[in-house]
Order: structure tokens, then sequence, then C-alpha cells
């Protein structure tokens, strides 16, 4: 064989086990990027399923419902005992101040006591559940009120950090039955309290 051709060929050979090597090595390496990607997600998977599903996160519904009336009696309706048993409770008593208890009594059902935490004229209601049942406990209860051209904008906000998004979806669902009370209550003198309501399951 030719010199010229002996040294081709082996060129060829050496190229082509150069190349093999560094494709080996880059599978290897490839390989091992795999597992620890692998290992990463494991580890990641593990640390999530150990927490409580809604750990970290706050329970939280939102409604609002447009009402025609004056602003003065939704603002009165949402904070005073006489109000309150027009649209929410059965009977109610305390005193509607800042700083002061609301004591709500829901027939022989429940008795939920509240905290007036602070009272904007006209424009916000925030209270504190500080005795109640279940997530109820240390809920609060936030009512925004604005006035629209042709009607009352109610905002309810219902949040509690110790209670998971399963706890709140009673909460979820009743409140618009309540909020439509209240508007009845405001627009028609007649609302839908306790235990007139809407029902929205047996033995609710």
């Amino acid at each position: 064989m030719p010199a010229s051709l002996r040294v081709r060929d082996a060129v060829r050979s050496t190229g082509s086990g150069w190349i093999s090597k560094i494709a080996k090595r880059l599978r290897t390496r490839e390989r091992l990027l795999r597992s620890e990607v692998e290992r990463r997600v494991l580890v990641s998977g593990i640390a999530v399923g150990a927490q409580k599903p809604g750990a970290g996160t706050m329970a939280r519904v939102r409604h609002r419902v447009g009402i025609v009336g004056d602003i003065g009696k939704i603002y009165r309706a949402l904070h005073e005992p006489v109000g309150l048993d027009r649209w929410w409770s059965t009977n109610s008593d305390g005193t509607p101040a800042a700083g002061q208890m609301l004591e709500l009594h829901f027939a022989e059902l429940a008795v939920l006591s509240f905290s007036v935490e602070s009272l904007e004229d006209n424009r916000r209601v925030r209270l504190r559940c500080v005795s109640g049942s279940g997530p109820w406990l240390e809920s609060s209860l936030e009512f925004r009120l604005e006035q629209g051209d042709d009607q009352v904008w109610v905002e309810l906000v219902h949040e509690n950090e110790a209670a998971t998004e399963d706890d709140f979806l009673y909460f979820s669902t009743k409140w618009p039955c309540y909020l439509l009370s209240l508007r009845d209550f405001i627009e028609n003198g007649q609302g839908r309290p306790y235990p007139h309501e809407v029902k929205i399951h047996y033995g609710d």
C-alpha cells in the first residue's frame, strides 16, 4: 500500500477513535445530568407533598352585589343589631361601635361573637369573629361600600389564615344568598335572615 494511503487510513482510524471517545463522554455526562435533575425533582416533590394542602395560604372569598337604596341604611344594616336581624341573623345584640362586641344568634344552630374592628361611615365595616365554631373562629369580615351612579356596590371579603380553601367552600356558596337577602331588605323592606334564607344543601 502506498505510504500516502497508510497515513490517510491511520488518520481516519485515529479520528474515529477520538470522536467515539468524545461521544461516549458526552453520553455519560448527559446521564449524570439527567439523574441529577430527576433527583432534584424527586426531592422537590417530596418536600411539596409533605406540606398540608393550602399551607401558607389564606382562605378567602370575595363577593359583590349592587343595591338600589340609601348608602347610610346599608351601612347601618351591616353592623347594627336591628339591621343585621333583617337580613342575616335570627337575633343579635351588642354595641355597634369600634372596639365593642356584637353577638349574633342563628336560632338554635349557632352563636357567633364579633369584635367590631373598625367602622368608616358609609364606606367600610370590619368585623372579626372571636367566638364561633370551625372556620368561623378568627375569621375577618370586611364590607366595603361604594356609591355608584344608579346603585350602591357592596363588596364582602371574608378571610381566615387558619382555614383552608375546602373549609371555605360553604362560605363561598352561602354568602351570595345572604348578600341577596341584604339587597331584598334594602330594596323591598324584607330580607331572608336565618332560618328563612336560601338553603344550599339538605340540613343547611
